[in-house]
This record gives C-alpha cells, structure tokens and sequence, in this order.
C-alpha cells in the first residue's frame, strides 16, 4: 500500500512541478515581450532599477522617485542577492524575468 501511494505522490508532484514551470516560463516570457514592446511601467522599473544599482554598490537603496528605502517601502529581500547577478549580467530585464 505504501508503494502506492509514494508513486502517485512522485507523479503528482512531477505534473505540479511541471506546470509550475511552463507557467513561470510563459509569464516571463510575456513579461518580456512586453517590456521590449515599451509597454512596460516606467515608475515601478525605475524604482526597481535604482534599487538594485545602488544594492549592487554596496549601497543602502534609498529611492530618490518615492524617497524611501527599499526594504522600508516594500520587503523584498531577494533584491539583494538579484544584485549580484546584476553585476555580474548588468541587464535591465532581469526583473522583468523574475516578475518583481
């Protein structure tokens, strides 16, 4: 009985896991599109795009367009650790991938 249950329980998560990720592809990669289209929104890429610059400098994110700092305004901890891909790639789309 037990062996039964531990195979459905794989292929479930194998189907869950996989639509997980053709949805997480399909939304980034629409995100794209529309970010290369110009139709993506200017404040909140500005925003994003500040703070990760400055994160990248070793730098407290202080927005100069809301003036706030980023982790004061909205908690995303993970702007940290995406600023050293930004270092190291310096691309302006690599939120719109992760769909800060």
């Amino acid at each position: 009985m037990a062996y039964k249950f531990t195979t459905f329980f794989k292929k479930d998560f194998l189907v869950v896991t996989c639509l997980f990720l053709a949805a997480s592809s399909i939304f980034s990669i629409l995100s794209l599109i529309r970010h290369f289209h110009f139709q993506s929104q200017g404040v909140d890429f500005a925003i994003y795009d500040q703070a990760l610059w400055l994160y990248s400098k070793l730098q407290p994110a202080f927005s100069t367009i809301n003036f706030r700092y980023d982790l004061a305004d909205r908690f995303r901890p993970i702007m940290i650790p995406l600023s050293l891909i930004y270092v190291l790639l310096i691309m302006n789309q690599l939120f719109s991938y992760f769909r800060l």
